[in-house]
């Protein structure tokens, strides 16, 4: 197969694309030799692309994908800081249904893709672009497609994301993701963090930096979770992506591959392509839910199941204290968990018989039958440690 190439002469103002694979040593300058049976095969320029290009097809195929996640906003409190900073930082598409992908479509663009010529970054030309193919149709990709895929308004106001990566303080990181500072580390640890950044994490090693791992986040997601909570982040987001996706390029042989329901929307956009192009395949994992926010009675019981582990014979007097006020710890939320439950119980029962009250005075004409119903109103009571004590409401 003949090496993909094109250049555009940048002093006319486009961008320049070509194959990172095709490039090489100069014929005059540097040659490769190939070892075979018994034998030397010199290779030029030319040929060194050539064989880099089929090893890049090949590595492609059966690398599958990682697909994009959206979200089911029911259940959702509005005031969730993270379906705010999804809304203030116009992603609002991701609450939108998913358009699927296909990866045999993935897998084409993926496997003919031209690369801008600079590197990824703030390297890239200001119009750089992508190419590649799907079957026999051309398809281009820039950050005002990906853009218009997201139905994504792209800032006209100075970026300070990704600049901002670096200025994060690590205390004030763990502050804010950890339910607990103590719990805080690196690699960071999922299973402690707060709701909203176990919603964040999987939107951003989805939906935006595919190459992290949501299983064990590193500091820079971690900063990435943190600045796209910010209220003050401004970020290009189709920029972000265009240059995630050019990332890939260099990935290891089994990063799986990115952005695959974005560059099957682009492809099908064009509307060029053939029927069989359009049939999705099935998304895992699925869309996320309000159900990512709440841990599992599973999750709760293993946690109180690990508080009974004896320690080791030979624990020290330090093992054996912290294990005692831990548990000391669980009795007492599990003590303050139960009297908030009865209190609300409680209070539930209240409503409902003042309601009652209200539907008898209407129907027996007793009262002020004639007003509207007014809800019934509870002091707010003081955060007690009492735990035995009584609640009148």
């Amino acid at each position: 197969m003949a090496p993909n190439k094109r250049v555009t002469k940048a002093a006319k103002g486009k961008a320049t694309a070509t194959s990172s694979r095709a490039s090489g040593p100069d014929i005059g300058q540097e040659s490769n030799l190939e070892e075979g049976r018994g034998r030397v095969r010199r290779r030029n320029r030319e040929q060194i692309a050539r064989d880099e290009q089929v090893a890049w097809e090949l590595s492609c195929k059966g690398r599958g994908v990682k697909a994009e996640r959206h979200i089911i906003r029911d259940g959702f409190p509005p005031d969730n800081v993270v379906i705010q900073a999804i809304v203030e930082q116009g992603l609002s598409f991701w609450f939108e249904e998913n358009p699927g992908y296909n990866t045999e479509l993935v897998e084409e663009f993926y496997k003919h893709v031209l690369w801008p010529e600079a590197g990824a970054g703030t390297d890239l030309h200001p119009k750089a672009y992508i190419t590649s193919r799907i079957g026999k149709v051309h398809v281009r990709v820039t950050p005002d497609i990906i853009a218009a895929s997201l139905l994504y308004t792209r800032p006209t106001r100075p970026t300070n994301y990704p600049a901002l990566n670096s200025e994060f303080d690590k205390e004030e990181v763990f502050d804010m993701m950890y339910e607990s500072k103590q719990y805080g580390m690196i690699p960071h640890w999922p299973g402690k963090f707060r709701a909203s950044f176990r919603l964040a994490n999987q939107l951003v090693c989805y939906n935006l930096d595919p190459r992290a791992t949501e299983g064990k986040p590193s500091e820079t997601t971690g900063n990435f979770m943190f600045a796209f909570l910010a209220e003050d982040t401004v970020c290009d987001w189709a920029q972000y992506i265009f240059t995630k996706i050019i990332e890939f390029r260099d990935a290891p042989t089994q990063t799986r591959m990115p952005f695959p329901c974005l560059i099957s929307a682009i492809g099908r956009a064009t509307g060029e392509l053939g029927q069989k192009w359009f049939k999705n395949d099935e998304l895992k994992p699925d869309a996320i839910d309000v159900s990512l926010i709440r841990k599992s009675v599973a999750q709760s019981s293993g946690q109180r199941s690990a508080l009974l582990i004896e320690p080791p014979a030979n624990a020290n007097m330090n093992t054996w204290l912290k294990k005692l006020f831990r548990l000391e710890v669980a009795i007492a939320k599990s003590q303050q968990k139960l009297k908030r439950e009865v209190r609300q119980v409680g209070r539930d029962q209240q409503v409902l018989a003042h309601q009652n009250q209200w539907l008898y005075n209407r129907i027996a004409g007793t009262g002020h039958s004639s007003q509207p119903y007014q809800q019934l109103l509870f002091p707010e009571l003081e955060v007690s440690d009492d735990f035995a004590g009584s609640d009148s409401n």
